[in-house]
């Protein structure tokens, strides 16, 4: 009485996993610091191991990790990045999932200062003239435009 080969025979069928959700990209411990952090997508299958990689015009790191999250550190500052996660489990590698991050948090510029305004009544003109305002930190590049508001100050 022997086992026929046929009682062996079975399979299984493998979905391969939804992408995973990035939930935050963020700026922590400093601008040149990026954390990655994201959320299983459905139909996780087996032990999952996630590839993380932030590309520029100018590189590519990419890391492995069976964590939730990775952090980024050394990056050049003013740089934007595609940041994608891939989930990969025993079916394979899921779809991935890419988002926008940049390594510093932009500011708004500085007030201008030395701000002068005077009236021409003969050609009806209002000249206005300002100091420049100082760089921010994280923008160091001039300035291009300047919005100016005029308002009637006997007006309710």
């Amino acid at each position: 009485a022997g086992v026929a080969s046929s009682d062996f025979n079975s399979t299984a069928s493998l979905t391969v996993a939804e992408p995973p959700i990035i939930s935050e990209i963020s700026l922590r411990g400093g601008r040149d610091y990026l954390n990655v952090s994201w959320t299983s997508g459905d139909g996780m299958c087996g032990t999952v191991n996630y590839f993380v990689s932030l590309s520029s015009s100018t590189a590519t790191m990419t890391n492995s990790t069976a964590a939730k999250s990775y952090n980024f550190t050394g990056l050049p500052l003013h740089t934007i990045f595609n940041v994608t996660v891939l989930a990969s489990d025993m079916a394979g590698d899921g779809t991935p999932r890419s988002e926008i991050g940049r390594t510093d948090a932009l500011q708004r510029p500085n007030t201008p200062t030395m701000v002068m305004a005077s009236y021409d009544i003969s050609t009806n003109v209002i000249t206005v003239m300002w100091q420049a305002p100082s760089p921010t930190a994280s923008c160091t590049a001039n300035i291009t435009n300047y919005t100016i508001t005029v308002m009637d100050q006997n007006s309710p």
